[in-house]
C-alpha cells in the first residue's frame, strides 16, 4: 500500500516527465538589464535561434531520472513520443521496472492510466491542471521536450518574430515574449498574461535557459538543457509550489527522429 504522501508524488512526477513545466511556483528572481544593441543584429539572432528549432516532427525519447516533493522523492525512467503539434504518449516507470503511469494527450485532452495509482481518468487539459496546480498546455509540453518555444505555430512567422525581445545580461542573451490571449485561446483569461523568457547560445543558437514569469512578472519556472553533441542530454526543472517545493532532473538516454510512430494503452 503506497502512504498518501508518496502516492502524491508519483501522481505528480508521473505528468511532470510527460515534461516540465508541471511544476508550479519557483521564486527564482532574474534581473534582465536592457542594453541598446543594433536592431538588425538583434533581429538576425533571434531569425537564427527561430530556424534552429527542432523541424522534425516525430520525435521518441528515453530517459532516467530523479524527481522531488517536498521531501519525498521517486527515481523514475520512461519513454515518450511525439507526434508534432499532434500528440504526446509517456510511458513511466520507478528504477526497478514497476510500471507507473501511461499518458496521451493531444491538444485538447488527456487520458492518464495507473494501477499502482488506481487512476483511469479522461478530460482535457484541466486535468493535468488538478494534479499539478499550474496552467500547463500541449504546447508547453511539447515546446520543453523539443527545447523550443512555449506556444502553438505562428500563423504569422514575420509579426511573430518581431514580438520578441532581446536583452542581455552581462554575458547572458535572453530573447523574451508576453504570451497573450491570441496565443493560447483554450486557457482561462487570467492564466494567459505571462511572460516566458528563453536564454540563448550565441555560438549555437540553442535555447539553454526557459523562465516562465507570471502578469506580476515573478518567475514560476525555471527548465534547463544540457547539450550532448547535437541532442539534449538533460532536463532540469526547478520550481517551489506554495506547500512543497519541486524539482525534476531527467537523464536523456535516447533521443531518436522517427519516420512513424506507434503507441499502445493495452496493459491498462
Amino acid at each position: 500500500m503506497i502512504k498518501s504522501g508518496f502516492k502524491g508524488i508519483i501522481a505528480l512526477i508521473g505528468l511532470s516527465a510527460l515534461l516540465s513545466v508541471f511544476l508550479a511556483g519557483c521564486r527564482i528572481k532574474r534581473e534582465i538589464v536592457k542594453e541598446d544593441v543594433k536592431m538588425t543584429a538583434d533581429r538576425e539572432l533571434i531569425s537564427n535561434v527561430i530556424n534552429n528549432l527542432t523541424k522534425e516532427k516525430s520525435i521518441e525519447i528515453r530517459f532516467a531520472g530523479k524527481a522531488n516533493a517536498g521531501d519525498e522523492s521517486i527515481n523514475l525512467g520512461g519513454t515518450v513520443k511525439i507526434k508534432g503539434d499532434e500528440w504526446i504518449w509517456a510511458s513511466l516507470r520507478s528504477s526497478i521496472g514497476i510500471d507507473l503511469a501511461r499518458i496521451f494527450a493531444t491538444r485538447d485532452s488527456v487520458w492518464l492510466n495507473s494501477r499502482i495509482l488506481r487512476i483511469k481518468e479522461k478530460g482535457d487539459w484541466n486535468l493535468i491542471r488538478e494534479y499539478t496546480s499550474y496552467p500547463v498546455d500541449f504546447w508547453d509540453i511539447q515546446g520543453i521536450l523539443r527545447q523550443g518555444f512555449l506556444e502553438k505555430p505562428a500563423e504569422d512567422p514575420v509579426k511573430w518574430m518581431e514580438s520578441f525581445i532581446l536583452t542581455r545580461d552581462k554575458e547572458e542573451v535572453w530573447i523574451t515574449r508576453m504570451v497573450m490571449e491570441d496565443d493560447k485561446s483554450d486557457r482561462p483569461l487570467k492564466e494567459l498574461d505571462k511572460t516566458v523568457a528563453y536564454r540563448i547560445g550565441e555560438e549555437d543558437f540553442r535555447i539553454l535557459e526557459t523562465v516562465i514569469a507570471d502578469e506580476k512578472e515573478n518567475p514560476s519556472i525555471r527548465i534547463d538543457y544540457t547539450y550532448a553533441d547535437k541532442s539534449v542530454g538533460r532536463i532540469t526543472i526547478e520550481g517551489y509550489g506554495s506547500l512543497k517545493d519541486y524539482g525534476l532532473e531527467m537523464h536523456v538516454t535516447g533521443y531518436e527522429y522517427k519516420s512513424e510512430l506507434e503507441y499502445s494503452f493495452e496493459k491498462w
